[in-house]
């Protein structure tokens, strides 16, 4: 399932790397408006934990980014944990400064918006 079928911030996810995916995979994602990012997986436990870092984008705003996913068994329930890691661009650095709590609102999305989607389909 790619996040771009549930995700508010991805359009479109291309997986550049040959499977069996794992540490080192690559793949493309465009954002609205059409800007590209290329990621690539530092960290791929199947099934419990992945991470990766944007090694290129047409962003101007981001010095250096990266995620980090782990998920796990919480009595009955699951354990999502998502930790985003922004480096913003020295001229972007004061204006993100200011809109981080609207950034972490939008960000927060995110996971509820995947908990609504597999809700569904389950």
């Amino acid at each position: 399932m790619s996040l771009a079928a549930w995700g508010p911030a991805i359009r479109k996810v291309t997986w550049t790397s040959p499977r069996p995916f794992g540490v080192g995979t690559t793949r493309e994602v465009v954002l609205p408006g059409g800007a590209t990012g290329r990621e690539r997986y530092f960290r791929w436990d199947e099934g419990s934990s992945h991470a990766f870092y944007v090694y290129e984008s047409k962003l101007p705003i981001f010095e250096r980014f990266a995620e980090d996913y782990v998920v796990e068994p919480d009595g009955a329930e699951t354990l999502f944990t998502w930790t985003v890691a922004i480096e913003p661009k020295n001229a972007f650095r004061l204006p993100l400064k200011v809109l981080a709590p609207v950034l972490k609102a939008a960000l927060g999305q995110v996971p509820s918006g995947g908990q609504r989607y597999f809700a569904k389909h389950a």
